[in-house]
């Protein structure tokens, strides 16, 4: 499930930047894939609240939690960019040829 959001959000993520080079408003897109960003570690937090394991469970547990919580820092600076980029648009920071925070945000 986790997967299937995060693909989807890169969808948007990119359906964004695409409207942002043709100077249309970036909004929307933006403010999706906030949310599915948003949904992928509600997600992700669940399932270490339901997992019958642990980081004392031995090296599986270990190796686990730390790849996926490695994976899932990585998703939550990506979205605190975005976000930033998001607030920032409202202040037309944004344009053809400055945008590269947003663009880095998308591609991280």
């Amino acid at each position: 499930m986790g997967t299937i959001v995060l693909l989807r959000r890169r969808v948007r993520g990119s359906w964004a930047h695409n409207e942002m080079c043709n100077n249309k408003r970036v909004r929307g897109g933006l403010l999706m894939t906030l949310i599915l960003g948003g949904i992928f570690l509600f997600i992700q937090f669940y399932e270490y609240y339901r997992l019958g394991f642990n980081m004392r469970t031995g090296v599986w547990g270990r190796m686990f939690f730390f790849g996926t919580g490695f994976h899932g820092f990585h998703v939550f600076l990506g979205v605190s960019v975005l976000m930033i980029s998001f607030f920032r648009s409202f202040n037309c920071h944004f344009g053809i040829g400055s945008h590269c925070m947003f663009e880095a945000g998308l591609v991280y």
